[in-house]
């Protein structure tokens, strides 16, 4: 499926010219299949005083210009990298109808029948290793989860100088999202910003503390040193940010931070008398909205950032009890698993790619089975809604008779390895329960 979103723009119509704009990251993927482009596709309609209706559609005649930003880094364990913000070729008004387009490109249209990208990348696999991609066009589909939004801002508690055109920014608390700062520099000369969850004098690391986790963004200033930087592709988890590389302190009421998650609607507020209760669910609710970007629920946003499927299982109570959209969350997880089970009844663990031995690897494992089977049970007995079995029944049946051929009567659980690279990933998570 392709999933859309649907926005009320009404508000920024103005009369006379417009422009729609779409401002396209590369995707962490994008780090070992260079050859894959961002892609699109919008459609405006427009209902009219008179009852008549105008749709525009993007098509070959719009046209695309390389951003000032790019992705930098890695997409590994403790390397989920930043961005490098070019003050240079940044085109402050570049989504204004009055905006001087020369230069930019045509865009290409991809055709029906084209590969889509999990096609690509499957291409040399085993059949028994392929997802199964229905033939034709890709379907477009409605996306029900709520878009990331900002929950939060938070302005910085100190910002202290050290040597060598140095400042550290203490935002007083973890932060999981954005971070945003103007200052002056020197043209031509990068600054560096480096994120840390814990700080001690001279970047001594004690015992259990960790000081960064790789998180780095560059800024290069424009023609006139000025700097001006705020994320946009990518999000950190940190406290402490080091900025290196300004002539002067950054600017006072410049600084702030932005925490970021889906936009669930909470279903309910939660105080008492009891403050320690009180930090508690406040601390379970940051833990989950700081998992939750993306519209999946990750182990961590820093170090892996892995969306396990087992997590819709253990976060089911959660999710149903705290937000209005807690069954919506978890059944596009349920569908997502459907969607992504491979032809031999695995589905994936993770919705991550990575690689072994040199060779194109999905973390198919056999945990896979927790987004339809256990997950649309919880859902069945909080609400009574049997749309998710429904939906998951012939994926659970697949799921089921491959875990019985691996079933070690010895041992009591499935416990073969199916020829990847990793583990069966089940005995080890096994619910004694």
């Amino acid at each position: 499926y392709v999933f859309y979103t649907t926005h009320d723009v009404s508000r920024l119509v103005q009369e006379g010219r417009n422009c729609i704009g779409l401002w396209l990251g590369d995707g962490f993927v994008s780090r070992f299949f260079p050859h894959f482009r961002p892609q699109g596709i919008v459609q405006l309609e427009i209902e009219c005083r008179d009852g008549s209706r105008v749709i525009i559609t993007s098509d070959e005649t719009w046209k695309t210009h390389p951003s000032h930003i790019r992705r930098i880094g890695g997409f590994k364990f403790c390397d989920y990298g930043g961005e490098r913000w070019d003050g240079s070729r940044e085109l402050p008004d570049w989504c204004r109808a009055a905006q001087d387009n020369t230069g930019w490109k045509p865009v290409r249209v991809r055709t029906a029948g084209t590969p889509t990208r999990r096609e690509a990348l499957e291409a040399d696999l085993p059949d028994r290793l392929k997802v199964y991609t229905p033939a034709g066009t890709p379907v477009l589909r409605a996306e029900m989860i709520p878009p990331n939004v900002v929950l939060k801002e938070v302005q910085p508690k100190a910002v202290l100088a050290e040597p060598n055109q140095t400042w550290l920014v203490d935002m007083g608390q973890m932060i999981t999202g954005w971070f945003s700062f103007a200052g002056q520099g020197t043209p031509g000369q990068v600054i560096t910003l480096d994120y840390m969850q814990a700080f001690s004098a001279y970047d001594a690391k004690p015992e259990g503390m960790m000081a960064s986790v790789n998180f780095v963004d560059l800024v290069d200033p424009d023609v006139s040193g000025r700097v001006r930087f705020c994320n946009k592709f990518n999000y950190h988890t940190f406290r402490y940010v080091r900025i290196q590389g300004l002539v002067q302190a950054p600017e006072a009421g410049q600084i702030k931070a932005m925490l970021l998650g889906t936009g669930l609607t909470p279903a309910f507020s939660f105080s008492c008398s009891n403050d320690l209760a009180n930090r508690i669910h406040q601390a379970s609710m940051n833990t989950f909205l700081a998992n939750s970007i993306g519209g999946y629920i990750s182990d961590c946003p820093d170090r892996e950032r892995a969306a396990y499927a087992s997590y819709g299982l253990y976060y089911a109570p959660f999710l149903m009890q705290h937000f209005l959209e807690g069954v919506v969350f978890l059944e596009k997880m349920v569908r997502d698993g459907v969607d992504a089970q491979r032809q031999d009844g695995i589905s994936a663990t993770a919705s991550q790619v990575g690689f072994g031995n040199g060779e194109l690897l999905w973390t198919f494992q056999n945990g896979g089975g927790y987004v339809f089977v256990p997950t649309p049970w919880q859902i069945y007995l909080y609400t009574g809604d049997k749309r998710a079995l429904v939906m998951s029944l012939a994926a659970s049946e697949k799921y089921l008779t491959r875990m019985e051929s691996y079933f070690d009567e010895k041992a009591g659980i499935p416990s073969r390895n199916d020829g990847l690279h990793y583990y069966d990933f089940l005995a080890d998570w096994l619910d004694e329960g």
